[in-house]
């Protein structure tokens, strides 16, 4: 439980430092991880210790995620106590295992302890690890303005039913992005924009053009008035973020790397994600507006 009129919360509410400027994605401090481990004991979802154990067990071909050493901490040899032995002590190149545990965790917790869910995404923005569990999924954040304003809106308008192709396609993204399947993830990314074209047009009986590329997709949307006349510049804009979209996956995901391994920056993956991410929700903003004359 949260309490804002903690003298050291109350000081860094006053002082703007509540959250941190930058956010940690390959590191997770000591006092994160004990709020976790603290979170979980305190939650009904402690009582699925086994289930948790074996998900993310059988994921990774483990017997057990962590060996016991004298150093260790003092848990019981349990289902709970490898869990929470794991996550006070995991090394940074066991991250994956541990995201892969939190998304788990992060599942029942939704099931079963939303509140305690809703304080564990606080904790972690407030301790600058840079995800938060959003509908299911584990999602990466780079900003947090952008995160609450764009990214979690476009994934609240995912959840109609009739988009769930383009649902899916997007989540896969993040899960990709997580996991630094990089070149998969702008694959991804690029299907989800397709996709909720396509699904738009289907829903109004717009004619899908034969070449169904961002750039004809965008033009049918254009030519049906889905999309304002009134506004030119922006909508050739729209159709260029759609189309730099594509352009990144054709060059970094697209084609084989060769015999030079690809190194993608990770300005472009921000570009990407925050592009599509605007890009999907303005769509399917529209798309309400469109149905609601």
């Amino acid at each position: 439980m949260i309490f804002d009129n903690l003298p050291s919360r109350r000081k860094k509410i006053e002082n703007g430092t509540l959250y941190p400027d930058i956010y940690q994605y390959d590191e997770v401090s000591q006092k994160l991880r004990n709020i976790i481990v603290r979170l979980f004991d305190q939650s009904y979802a402690k009582n699925f210790s086994h289930q948790i154990h074996t998900l993310i067990c059988d994921e990774h071909g483990l017997f057990q995620l962590y060996k016991l050493e004298e150093n260790a901490c003092s848990f019981s040899m349990n289902y709970f106590g490898d869990i929470a032995n794991f996550i006070c002590l995991f090394k940074n190149e066991q991250l994956e295992i541990f995201l892969d545990l939190l998304t788990i965790i992060f599942h029942f917790f939704r099931i079963h302890d939303q509140k305690i869910l809703q304080e564990l995404n606080q904790r972690m923005l407030e301790n600058g690890f840079g995800y938060q569990f959003e509908n299911d999924t584990l999602i990466r954040i780079d900003s947090l303005p952008m995160h609450k304003n764009v990214v979690k809106p476009t994934l609240e308008l995912l959840q109609d039913s009739r988009f769930e192709n383009a649902n899916v396609e997007y989540r896969q993204a993040f899960d990709d992005c997580n996991h630094r399947r990089y070149e998969e993830m702008f694959v991804n990314l690029c299907k989800s924009a397709e996709s909720t074209i396509k699904i738009i047009c289907d829903i109004n009986k717009f004619e899908l053009p034969k070449s169904s590329t961002l750039s004809s997709l965008t033009e049918t949307l254009k030519n049906n008035n889905f999309l304002p006349n009134y506004s030119t510049e922006s909508l050739n804009g729209l159709a260029k973020v759609l189309n730099t979209i594509g352009n990144i996956r054709n060059n970094n995901g697209g084609h084989g790397t060769g015999v030079e391994k690809r190194k993608i920056d990770q300005s472009f993956i921000t570009y990407a994600m925050h592009s599509t991410a605007s890009t999907l929700l303005f769509l399917l903003q529209r798309q309400k507006e469109w149905e609601s004359k």
